[in-house]
């Protein structure tokens, strides 16, 4: 009878001893995610489109946006994020932590550009304009009818297609 006190009590505190095990490295694991990044100036990322979480997550490591890869892997399932970060180009704040950045990706809150058409310039001189313009893909080659492009400041996302304005 007193060796089966004796396995209770070592029982209940190898319990006790896993609990707390468990609750410090809940709290390690929160303390990490949270904490601000290790870079000090903000980082222009590109995620392409189909990327997955692990290739995003090496990405984010090597421009130094991140300091552990395994846990921002755990932190986008734990989330229930893994299959939900989307793809393009992203302004990752100075110091940012691995849930803000997380965050950012996770709602699709990519860098806007702009490009302004002028008024009083010719079709001919906006499709030049507009070819010139850096993170839009594709060329314009047909000069549209004189009248149709109208002046005004344009917003589009890095992989926009110049047609789409056109």
């Amino acid at each position: 009878m007193k060796e089966l006190q004796i396995l209770a009590g070592l029982f209940s505190t190898l319990m006790v001893v896993i609990a707390l095990g468990v609750v410090g490295g809940l709290v390690w694991f929160s303390h990490e995610f949270q904490k601000p990044g290790p870079h000090d100036a903000d980082a222009i990322i590109l995620i392409e489109s189909g990327s997955g979480l692990h290739s995003i997550t090496r990405q984010l490591f090597e421009k130094d946006t991140i300091s552990h890869a395994m846990l921002f892997k755990m932190g986008a399932k734990i989330h229930g994020a893994e299959t939900q970060l989307q793809a393009g180009e992203y302004k990752i704040a100075a110091r940012a932590s691995m849930e803000e950045i997380l965050t950012l990706l996770r709602n699709g809150q990519t860098l806007s550009h702009a490009f302004t058409i002028p008024e009083g310039k010719t079709s001919f001189e906006i499709v030049r304009l507009l070819n010139a313009v850096e993170g839009l893909e594709g060329e314009v080659t047909d000069i549209p009818a004189e009248g149709t492009l109208l002046p005004e400041t344009y917003h589009f996302t890095t992989s926009t297609k110049e047609f789409i304005y056109i």
